[in-house]
């Protein structure tokens, strides 16, 4: 799979962006390797839209590997991004090669909540682990992607706090959550607005 402004446009990539992939490459269509020449030769703009094109791009862009995509961060900040959002399926992103990317502990919880399903090592428990205290274990169970192993509607309740978290994770846990029924959902809403808002999302 190559890199074309049809690609571009469904990622969302900005105007500018698209115009300056077509100066390169009037055809409309590019390999992520000539990407990749291009952006060394190009203005530091046209390098960053490089940058943002090796977070979001797909998996199945051939030699856009975890280690090609890593060289173009310029700092740690940027590195770390590309541990969390980086799509699953890319070969070497590894939940342990995401980790190594993270600056600090806040990071690495970061990273536990946000990184993609799919993802070799990246468990409910790895994931667990990487919070750094009971609020982060509950925000964790509310926003955890679906597909995760181990992250079951019973595990997410039982990382819950208080009532509170426990009526949030009713109205926003993934919907492809096992044993995350409308059933389940209802009974943790505690007044009308909270019924209302289940009843109309996932009856």
């Amino acid at each position: 799979m190559n890199i074309t402004t049809k690609l571009l446009e469904e990622l969302n990539a900005c105007t500018e962006g698209v115009d300056a992939f077509l100066e390169a490459f009037p055809a409309g269509e590019a390999t992520w390797a000539e990407c990749v020449k291009a952006a060394k030769t190009a203005e530091e703009k046209e390098r960053l839209h490089l940058v943002w094109l090796s977070v979001g791009c797909p998996a199945e862009v051939g030699g856009a590997t975890w280690e090609a995509r890593l060289a173009l961060q310029h700092n740690n900040a940027e590195r770390a991004r590309l541990g969390r959002n980086c799509p699953a399926g890319v070969k070497g992103t590894t939940w342990e090669a995401r980790m190594a990317a993270q600056r600090d502990d806040g990071d690495r919880a970061w990273l536990g909540r946000e990184c993609p399903a799919g993802v070799k090592g990246a468990t409910w428990e790895a994931r667990m682990a990487a919070q750094r205290d009971d609020w982060e274990r509950a925000l964790l169970g509310r926003l955890c992607p679906a597909g995760v192993e181990g992250a079951t509607f019973e595990a997410r309740l039982a990382a819950q706090c208080d009532d509170w978290g426990r009526t949030m994770l009713g109205r926003h846990c993934p919907a492809e959550v096992e044993g995350a029924t409308f059933e389940a959902r209802l009974a943790l809403q505690r007044d009308d607005v909270g019924q209302e808002y289940v009843k109309r999302n996932f009856s």
